[in-house]
Parts: structure tokens; C-alpha cells; sequence
């Protein structure tokens, strides 16, 4: 996506634009303050019509300062289950499984509102009629739950049975989770255990189990998504180049795999897309060109993929800023400006669409709630940016950064046709985990920075601007 320059000259256009398509808070029935009391802060993810009601879930405080879960939007308000758990406790994934409701994750002295018994430690809560049981002692921690039928599979954190030296992650269920059983742990084809880098991250589509996978060797036809019959590992040949390449979601939309991730064809064009890609059930292929920076998150929403990318400001040929929709032909969304903070979340509930911050943020200036509401019509609104139609994946290649010298013991210079000197450039410094370890506009061209207090390794270096993003690696000896 472009990144929006407001110019306060156009008072009366932006006046108007704030009170009619704005972000706006959605804080009730939480702590607008929401204290980091452990190493769990404010942390939150969205579900949709799960037993009928639109959900938040992960870690937060209520209106009472209480250590809650999960909530769910009813009445204008956050209305939080009364679950309470200790301060390091989080809900990773809820899933429906007939009336009961099943939330995952890792909890600590879990009780009820109206109870004083507590239980020390579990990994899955199960919800029905007002009162609450816990399961143990055969998962290790739940990070996403999905439902196949009658029967419930999680993928977790591993469980290692010595007897058989192999390092399970996913656990199956069909007697309610009385009992669990590990056939989607075969033992990939290049190592010793079941545990080989499968992720988070599942899907389930024409009888196959699809998982994310970013630990195979270089060039491996397993590498980025897989799938499982539950007796082998299926190759999808999502194969990704590049130190920062890595899978971060899929889903399934009109019957086709979409994936988002750190790959980019920028980088490497043997990636399989630019942050995105489908697979056309032979091969991968890029995604109406894609983004500029990182996909974090992939979901379904009215007949539309949503596609959250990390402080991205361009889909396809179109300003969009970290939300776009995909229609299977082009992108559209309201472009709004650039978060102080970029979002950790976005969901939706009661078809009003929402989005979270891990830390406070900001918009133009003006503070944002770190639950916020975006008040309009964010796909079919009156300030919607669409994307080209039947835009041609051939254009996505781009003019490479030119860095030199690459490697470097302390300065590079940076330059590109496209580089902006008068402070609409910004330059950002990845470490190998994709977070942000330096961030700056830029005032002059070409760009000199000094890498000499960095610790040795390899970095992903993005410059973006109006014009597009533009990504490099480079190598600090």
C-alpha cells in the first residue's frame, strides 16, 4: 500500500473525511489502560460466529481489572466470559464443537467467576452451559484447534513419548477429548521426527490437513505449506528463497489455498509471490501483485479475502493501508494513513470491522484506543481505493536496491531510481526474526547508514515511499 501525506491545507477534506470514515473506540466493558502486570500485555485476536456470537480472545483486562480470555460483542459492549486465570495466561485459538465452546492456549490458575476451586495449569477449556471443565495431561499448550467432523485437532506445542523418540504436535480427538491420539505426526521425509517446523496455522480442505512449515533445507519441495492424509506428508513445492522467506498464514478461499508470509519475489523471484500467493493446484503464483511488506494474517470475511500486511501501503497497483479485500480479481479498502504503532490484529464482529494494537498508537496526530472500531464502510465506502483489474503478475518485478558495499564492516550507501530524499522515503532494518530494529525517514539521496554497532548476521533492509516498497539483504561481517 502507499503511504497517505495529509496535507493540512485541505482542512474542510479532512475534517469531513475523519468524521465520516474514521477509527474510533471500541474499549467497552475493558480497561482502557489495559496494564502489562506479566510478560502477557494487551494481545488480542478475532472469531467470527462461533456458537453464534462474534468473539475477541488472547489476553486482556476488563472493566473490573480483571485477568480475562475471551469475550464476545454483544450490546455495543466487549461482555468477557467469567473465566479467571493468572496474569501470564492467553487464549491462542476458540473453536465451536457442538454446544460447547473450546478455547486453547496456555492458563494458569484457572477458576470460575463463582467458584474458589482452582486449576494450576492446562492447555484446553471447554465452555458449555455457564461452567467450565479443563483437559490434561496430554497437551502441551493449543495454538489452533480446528474440527473435522466429530473430531478435534490441535496442533501444539510438542509432546514427546521417549518409547517412540518422536516429538508429536498434533493431537486428534474423537471422543470429545476424553482421549488423544497423533496420526498427523508422520515422520517427515528428510528427518528423524514429526516435529520437523510444522507451525501455526491449519486448515482442513477435501480430506487433507494443511499446516505451515518453515524449517526444511534449502529447496525443499515441503517447505512453506504441506498437507497430511494422516499417513504421510504431502509436498505443495511452495518452495521459498531468501534468509527472511517464512510462511505466516493460509486459508482457503473459493476452493483455493492463499498463502502470506515474508517471501518476496523483490528478493528472489523464485518465490512463489510478492508477500502472497495461491496455489492453482499444480503451482504457486502471485496475487494481483501483490503487497510491500510482510502478510501476517489471512481471513474470510462476506465473500472477501482479507489480507493484513505489516506496515504495508500498497496492494497491487492500489493505496490501501495494512487491510486490503480480495475478490479473486482485484484489491480494494479505505486508505486512512500510517499507525505510530502498526496494528497487531484485525477482525470482525457484527460485520463492524476491528482492529487491535499491542501498544498504543496513533493516526494523524490524533490517539487511537488499542481496541478500535473503524466507523464506515471500509470495502464499498465513499473514500475506497481499488486496484487495477486482471492486473498482470509480469509487472511485479522491480529495479533492485543497490547496496554497497554488501557485505560491510560499518557504513553502506543505498540508492534506487525511486528514492525519495525529502522525508516521504522511510528506510527499515529487519533482523532474521522480521522485527523492526531500525526505522528512519529519509532526507537525502543516495542514503548513507551506518551498520557498525550492529551485531554480525544477515538483515533485510526495505525502503518505502510513494512510489512502492524496494528490499535488499544485506550482510553485516
Amino acid at each position: 500500500m502507499l503511504k497517505v501525506s495529509l496535507i493540512f491545507g485541505f482542512c474542510l477534506f479532512l475534517s469531513s473525511f475523519s468524521f465520516s470514515q474514521s477509527w474510533k473506540p471500541a474499549m467497552d466493558g475493558l480497561n482502557p489502560k489495559q496494564p502489562i502486570i506479566a510478560r502477557v500485555g494487551f494481545d488480542i485476536d478475532f472469531e467470527e460466529n462461533v456458537l453464534g456470537r462474534d468473539w475477541i480472545h488472547g489476553s486482556y483486562y476488563d472493566q473490573d481489572s480483571v485477568k480475562r480470555i475471551i469475550g464476545f460483542r454483544d450490546g455495543g459492549k466487549w461482555n468477557s466470559l467469567p473465566i479467571r486465570v493468572g496474569s501470564n495466561s492467553y487464549a491462542e485459538a476458540i473453536a465451536e464443537y457442538g454446544d460447547t465452546l473450546l478455547i486453547g492456549g496456555y492458563f494458569s490458575n484457572v477458576r470460575h467467576d463463582s467458584s474458589t476451586s482452582v486449576v494450576p495449569r492446562t492447555s484446553l477449556i471447554k465452555w458449555f452451559n455457564d461452567s467450565l471443565w479443563t483437559e490434561e495431561p496430554e497437551l502441551y499448550g493449543v495454538n489452533r484447534i480446528l474440527i473435522i467432523g466429530d473430531s478435534i485437532l490441535i496442533w501444539g506445542d510438542s509432546y514427546y513419548d521417549p518409547p517412540s523418540q518422536i516429538h508429536y504436535t498434533f493431537s486428534l480427538s474423537t471422543n470429545s477429548g476424553q482421549s488423544w491420539t497423533y496420526p498427523f505426526n508422520p515422520i517427515h521425509p528428510w528427518d528423524s521426527t514429526a516435529d520437523f517446523g510444522a507451525t501455526k496455522d491449519l486448515a482442513f480442505h477435501d480430506g487433507l490437513v494443511y499446516t505451515l512449515n518453515n524449517n526444511s533445507r534449502l529447496s525443499d519441495p515441503f517447505d512453506g505449506v504441506i498437507a497430511s492424509d494422516g499417513n504421510a506428508w504431502l509436498p505443495l513445492n511452495a518452495t521459498m528463497y531468501g534468509t527472511f522467506a517464512r510462511s505466516f498464514a493460509i486459508e482457503f478461499y473459493k476452493d483455493e489455498l492463499y498463502m502470506g508470509g515474508t517471501f518476496n519475489i523483490t528478493e528472489d523471484p523464485r518465490n512463489p509471490g510478492e508477500f502472497i500467493a495461491k496455489f492453482n493446484g499444480n503451482t504457486w503464483e502471485n496475487v494481483g501483485l501483490g503487497t510491500d511488506f510482510f502478510v501476517l494474517d489471512l481471513f474470510v470475511h462476506d465473500s472477501l479475502l482479507f489480507v493484513h500486511g505489516f506496515e504495508s501501503h500498497h496492494f497491487g497497483d492500489a493505496q490501501i493501508d495494512y487491510l486490503a479485500a480480495w475478490n479473486g480479481e482485484q484489491w480494494c479498502g479505505t486508505p486512512f494513513g500510517t499507525f505510530t504503532r502498526a496494528p497487531q490484529s484485525f477482525g470482525f464482529a457484527n460485520d463492524t470491522l476491528f482492529t487491535s494494537f499491542y501498544d498504543s498508537s496513533a493516526i494523524n496526530g490524533m490517539p487511537l484506543a488499542r481496541l478500535s472500531y473503524f466507523d464506515g464502510e471500509y470495502v464499498n465506502g465513499p473514500n475506497v481505493s481499488c486496484s487495477s483489474i486482471g492486473l498482470s503478475e509480469a509487472t511485479s518485478v522491480e529495479t533492485p536496491l543497490t547496496i554497497a558495499p554488501n557485505p560491510t564492516t560499518d557504513r553502506i550507501t543505498v540508492s534506487h531510481p525511486q528514492l525519495k530524499a525529502n522525508g516521504e522515503s522511510s528506510v527499515l532494518v529487519l533482523d532474521n526474526l522480521g522485527r523492526v530494529i531500525f526505522k528512519k525517514d529519509i532526507h537525502q539521496s543516495p542514503y548513507s547508514l551506518n551498520l557498525e554497532s550492529f551485531p554480525s548476521g544477515a538483515y533485510h533492509l526495505q525502503i518505502l515511499n510513494p512510489n512502492g516498497a524496494f528490499h535488499a539483504k544485506v550482510v553485516k561481517m
